[in-house]
């Protein structure tokens, strides 16, 4: 079974094909029902029950009404595996993808998105890997990333700081620049 995630970072099941996203747990947790991912494009019906224990599909309901496309779940890996080291890796995305593209048929590069659309998914991946956190536990839990001490890697933003652990810390901010802004 390829390793392949759905858009939300979900896992889907490869069969004969075919791509599968989860559905739901039969009531004793031992079955695994898994959907046609083509089900909303094709209204494909096909159902398939999978072992929880052994991974294995048990019982296949309905028939597709679409052909399975080996290439689309090649596809679909490849692109997996490089959001999955865009993640990792510190490498730029040339890097990545010219490691990534070495084990590929010609065939499936061909039908590959372009460079310049993987190349933005992986700056994607990587400003949301290295994103801000929402919501610190407590002022003096506050870690300040370097980037965000300044306004465009020159102008200092954040003046003073009594210090990451300090129970009374104190932050002292510059807005000088929206003042600047609102008075031309």
């Amino acid at each position: 079974m390829a390793d392949v995630l759905s858009q939300r970072q979900r896992p889907k099941f490869v069969h004969e094909g075919h791509m599968y996203t989860f559905n739901a747990l039969d009531f004793t947790g031992m079955i695994k029902f898994w959907l046609c991912d083509k089900r909303y494009e094709y209204g494909c019906k096909v159902r398939i029950y999978i072992s929880v224990e052994t991974n294995e599909v048990m019982k296949t309901v309905n028939f597709h009404c679409h052909g399975g496309d080996a290439a689309r779940v090649d596809i679909a890996a490849v692109c997996t595996a490089v959001k999955s080291r865009a993640e990792n890796a510190l490498e730029t995305p040339p890097v990545i993808l010219n490691d990534t593209y070495l084990s590929v048929s010609s065939d499936v590069k061909a039908q590959m998105p372009s460079t310049k659309a993987m190349r933005k998914t992986i700056q994607r991946r990587k400003c949301d890997v290295s994103a801000a956190t929402s919501q610190p536990a407590s002022r003096a839990s506050i870690v300040i990333p370097e980037a965000y001490q300044t306004y465009g890697g020159q102008e200092q933003y954040l003046l003073y700081d009594s210090g990451l652990g300090d129970g009374d810390r104190l932050l002292i901010l510059d807005d000088s620049r929206t003042w600047r802004r609102a008075s031309i």
